[in-house]
């Protein structure tokens, strides 16, 4: 039982440790693609593999016009009890349904 464990673990270090290599030749994050090669393995290489390599000299621009910029609307307290009340009662009704369905 062990020695699986061990070998699981060490096929998922390996897979991070992989992705992660690849991660940082692309100019992506190798950080957080360590952890998705160390959960997802192959699936997670492929994934990396299939992406484009990012240019370096590549950034984001802003956009020209402030059509995608729209500000967020502010909700006021008492909308936010509300929604935080509706939420509170849809768990309640979902607890009970799943107590009475048991039976």
């Amino acid at each position: 039982m062990q020695t699986i464990l061990l070998v699981i673990l060490l096929q998922a270090v390996i897979f991070g440790a992989f992705c992660s290599f690849i991660a940082k030749e692309k100019n992506r994050d190798s950080a957080g693609w360590f952890f998705s090669g160390f959960f997802f393995s192959i699936i997670a290489l492929l994934a990396l593999i299939a992406i484009p390599t990012l240019d370096k000299t590549t950034s984001f621009k802003k956009p020209e016009s402030d059509l995608y910029c729209k500000p967020i609307p502010r909700i006021s307290s008492k909308q936010r009890a509300l929604r935080l009340l509706y939420i509170f009662l849809g768990l309640v009704v979902l607890v009970i349904l799943i107590i009475l369905l048991e039976k």
